[in-house]
């Protein structure tokens, strides 16, 4: 493999190992069952359907080698799935799946129309085509996968009374030592409908002496979610989740997705005037704001600690965070992603086709800061609030993609959905590989090493969707990574320990 090296004119990527502070020891009596980093693995579940064997049977033949290497049992499913959005692993080590109500598709609708309307997911902030979407796509799995759990492992999982994707959820311990619940701001609306279409509210408290705001502000967002309608007309804010793609396709200057959606007739615009409809519609919002409310007592009740919900970049929480040592996240920074390639384009090796690569992800990395700036630094200070030490990290390069070039693959890599675990010898990190260019895809892979390294510097880091034939071919890796997929969406711990 390519060498990074320190000629004259190189930052060589000295500012990707930063001396942090944070303790590289990780002996800190962690619970047994967390999603904390570097957790003694003993048993790894992993998508197993190897019918296209050029792509998932490969990968499967990587994380095999892995399993061997850190001395953890590898388990394969029967199905191809992303198992990790099914099963939940909680702290007193019962195993949990998400609701399987027959209200969980119209609450998702439903939730997704609000998150789109407000603007509150990254999907809404861009045109880059790799953030179209919301939750919900592990919906019509649920029964299979529960069969081929209790199959395959002689347990029966327990249902929440709720539909939640475990990609969206972190169950982690600060840099206090207290454990934490991370749940992606976008699964708040989709649990609210589907616990109000499935009747689970009774007997809450409304919320009293509510401001003719506050009113308007939740008689809004109850518009958007198609539980209140205005006008003779009954209208609604409700924005289809199939109508996504002709709005992605229309967004050009208009810088508002619910002004896009209002202008191609997919809603309507929100208009109540206060003398009238503000006593009518008052009883109804502070029920809707007194459930609302109580969603996050349900949620720390279910997964036993106190819940943060994180504003969401992208559909799923583990798209653009990972869990790090010490009670730290390392979070997407596409800042660090521009000082990183711009360091990496100094080395003398690089070809043509490199340079061109590097400038595709430097431009890309310009647009998507300025889209989703906003919404990152709201989750680093949800993140810092709940008490972890947030690391800005050069985590994903995205080739920019719109709407009219979605049948174009590109070149995304995706090193943030990551699982980790430890052994013995050392904590190791599993993740996708990358192949860009002629040499840029191994000199991205050795800087996001070194910079992990510069927190936990006995890590071993694993990168695998490599041909076993030609280890230095990662072409596999890159068509995962370009459906949005990785390591982590395609396993799930089964067992882990406290205690080596």
């Amino acid at each position: 493999m390519l060498a990074l090296t320190d000629h004259q004119g190189t930052m060589a990527l000295h500012s990707f190992s930063p001396a942090t502070g944070l303790s590289s020891s990780l002996d800190r009596g962690m619970p047994p069952t967390t999603n904390d980093f570097g957790q003694p693995l003993r048993k790894l579940r992993f998508t197993g359907y190897a019918r296209d064997k050029k792509y998932l049977g490969t990968l499967i033949k990587n994380v095999i080698e892995v399993a061997l290497n850190e001395g953890f049992k590898l388990n394969l499913t029967n199905l191809p799935c992303y198992i990790r959005d099914y099963l939940f692993h909680l702290p007193d080590g019962k195993i949990k799946m998400s609701s399987s109500s027959v209200n969980v598709k119209e609450a998702l609708e439903r939730g997704s129309s609000k998150n789109f309307y407000f603007s509150e997911v990254g999907s809404t902030r861009t045109r880059q085509l790799s953030f179209m979407g919301d939750c919900g796509k592990s919906l019509n799995r649920q029964s299979e996968i529960k069969k081929d759990y209790i199959e395959c492992c002689g347990i029966t999982p327990g249902e929440f009374p709720f539909f939640l994707e475990g990609g969206n959820v972190y169950i982690l311990t600060n840099n206090q030592g207290v454990r934490k619940i991370l749940i992606g701001k976008n699964s708040l609306a989709h649990i609210h409908a589907q616990l109000r279409l499935d009747g689970a509210f009774k007997d809450l408290p409304e919320q009293e002496d509510l401001t003719d705001e506050q009113v308007i502000a939740g008689a809004e967002e109850m518009y958007a979610m198609k539980l209140l309608s205005l006008g003779p007309e009954k209208r609604t804010g409700f924005i289809p989740l199939d109508n996504m793609g002709e709005v992605y396709k229309a967004r050009m200057d208009v810088s508002s997705y619910r002004e896009e959606a209002i202008l191609k007739g997919h809603c309507h615009k929100f208009e109540m005037s206060k003398a009238v409809d503000i006593a009518k519609v008052k009883p109804l919002v502070a029920k809707f704001l007194a459930q609302k409310a109580a969603i996050p007592e349900l949620l720390k009740k279910h997964f036993q600690g106190e819940v943060h919900f994180i504003p969401s970049v992208d559909y799923h929480l583990d798209t653009f965070m990972m869990p790090g040592p010490a009670g730290s996240i390392f979070l997407q920074d596409f800042e660090a992603c521009k000082q990183m390639l711009m360091a990496i384009r100094q080395e003398r090796e690089l070809t043509f086709e490199d340079r061109c690569r590097i400038d595709n992800y430097l431009t890309a990395a310009k647009v998507l800061e300025n889209d989703l700036g906003g919404l990152l630094a709201a989750a680093r200070t949800e993140l810092e609030q709940a008490g972890f030490t947030v690391i800005p990290t050069p985590g994903n390069f995205l080739d920019f993609q719109t709407y009219a070039m979605r049948d174009t693959p590109v070149p995304h890599i995706r090193f943030l959905n990551a699982i980790s675990g430890r052994n013995e010898r050392h904590p190791y990190l599993i993740t996708l590989g990358a192949k860009v260019g002629d040499h840029l895809g191994t000199y991205l892979m050795q800087a996001f090493e070194k910079f992990l390294k510069g927190y936990q510097s006995d890590l071993v880091v694993h990168f695998v969707g490599y041909n076993p034939e030609n280890s230095q071919d990662f072409s596999i890796a890159m068509a995962w990574a370009y459906a949005h997929a990785g390591i982590r969406c395609m396993s799930f711990e089964e067992e882990v320990s406290g205690s080596l």
